[in-house]
């Protein structure tokens, strides 16, 4: 009908914020946005409360990252324009690190229903170092935690409304998932 919006990307990196931005002026008639994060493996953390602030009504948080001598929060407010209508988000088992911590705070505080299957539990921020021998070693440098506390890493997130897609599904072109994400919006119309 013209009234729902599709946003996808697949990592927090290069011009999301932009992109995304631009994306959302083209659908301000819609009533419902559906925001696909499935195969998206996270990226740059700091990225994730922009996207959150296009979305918002009011000031929030998307959890912390606790360090070892301090705690870092990821808050965010309302962006200019940010659309406030009906958000969905699309997940999937290819769901991790910045995209859960973007999804599971708008799934905790009510923002956003989520739709797929449980995201990877792969949460803890990290560096990279490089070794003497050449090498790369990616180590865990703070524990992160949802705005109510919860643990996401090696739990993942468990979707309002569990969809799978099978084998079957993509040999026949079917999205299974996004159908039920446009179910979902058109009933939100009514």
């Amino acid at each position: 009908d013209g009234k729902i919006g599709y946003i996808r990307f697949d990592s927090f990196f290069g011009d999301v914020i932009a992109k995304t931005r631009a994306a959302l002026e083209t659908m301000r008639d819609a009533h419902t946005v559906i925001l696909d994060l499935r195969g998206n493996g996270g990226g740059a953390g700091d990225i994730a409360p922009s996207v959150a602030a296009m979305f918002a009504s009011s000031k929030g948080t998307l959890g912390a990252s606790r360090f070892r001598y301090s705690t870092r929060e990821f808050s965010y407010e309302p962006a200019p324009n940010a659309f406030t209508g009906k958000l969905i988000v699309l997940v999937d088992s290819g769901s991790a690190s910045t995209s859960e911590v973007l999804t599971g705070a708008l799934q905790e505080s009510g923002r956003a229903m989520l739709i797929g299957t449980r995201t990877r539990g792969a949460v803890l921020p990290s560096l990279p170092e490089l070794l003497p021998t050449g090498g790369m070693l990616q180590h865990v440098v703070s524990d992160f935690r949802t705005p109510k506390g919860v643990v996401l890493e090696g739990r993942g997130l468990y979707p309002d409304v569990e969809v799978k897609t099978s084998r079957a599904d993509i040999i026949a072109g079917r999205d299974p998932v996004l159908d039920r994400a446009v179910e979902e919006a058109s009933r939100a119309a009514r």
